[in-house]
């Protein structure tokens, strides 16, 4: 009879698993206010990630128009309705959050 094979904890390995657990906290600021606000607002296009201190996504670069500026809700929309038709220039983001005690090392980083 042949043993069973097992990983170096001792453990049988399975194929597979998802190893992502980590979900953001009901109570995140990241996931709560500020990727929402930005979302309703038609810059993200899209979440890859996200954590209780970190956002990973996709977002739509705003174009700069005079008729943009005019009008606020039109450009809104527009942006939104540009992000479903996947129209304009897209660029993948990293947002980090750090606690006021920690914004020295936060600049370094």
């Amino acid at each position: 009879m042949q043993k069973p094979l097992l990983d170096r904890r001792g453990r049988q390995p399975q194929p597979f698993q998802d190893k992502s657990t980590h979900r953001p906290s009901k109570t995140s600021l990241l996931a709560l206010d500020v990727i929402p606000t930005l979302t309703t607002r038609g810059l993200v296009a899209s979440t890859l990630a996200i954590g209780n201190k970190k956002w990973q996504g996709v977002v739509r670069i705003p174009e700069s128009t005079p008729e943009s500026a005019r009008d606020q809700v039109d450009a809104r929309e527009g942006r939104l309705a540009a992000i479903k038709k996947r129209e304009g220039n897209f660029r993948r983001v990293d947002i980090r959050y750090f606690g006021f005690q920690t914004y020295n090392v936060a600049i370094l980083t």
